[in-house]
């Protein structure tokens, strides 16, 4: 009888340090899920594409702060593709950045008038917009 008690009260024990660490567990994934992403268009990279290059050094001097020289690749950028709606939501936010709301609008409106159905770069390009109008 004493045999059984010890173990019931070792499965106690260890029931509380399976639930403690499964508690550290969920804590740690939910963390992991509410990390957001940074301002710098994250859902789109330019794998492929002549002006992919350029868009990936316009991202990273974005990440440096150096939104002169990102403006300078993305207009580098458009020039070969015209049509890309994430380089002009880029360049809304780069002029953004630098203080230039107008512009940001109008690369902005240029961009949704290209995103066709990409609710995500739509939803992203309202927000820009919002804040774009001081």
């Amino acid at each position: 009888m004493n045999y059984i008690i010890h173990s019931m009260g070792k499965f106690k024990l260890y029931k509380r340090y399976f639930l403690a660490a499964l508690l550290i567990l969920v804590v740690v994934l939910e963390g992991c899920a509410l990390q957001h992403p940074s301002p710098v268009e994250k859902e789109y990279k330019a794998v492929a594409g002549p002006a992919a290059m350029l868009f990936s050094k316009s991202e990273m001097a974005m990440e440096q702060g150096n939104y002169a020289k990102a403006s300078m690749y993305l207009e580098r950028a458009l020039r070969i593709e015209p049509g890309n709606a994430h380089y002009w939501y880029s360049l809304g936010v780069v002029k953004y950045n630098l203080g230039q709301y107008s512009q940001a609008q109008q690369f902005c409106l240029k961009s949704e008038s290209l995103a066709g159905n990409q609710p995500l770069l739509l939803t992203r390009i309202q927000e820009l917009l919002k804040k774009a109008k001081i």
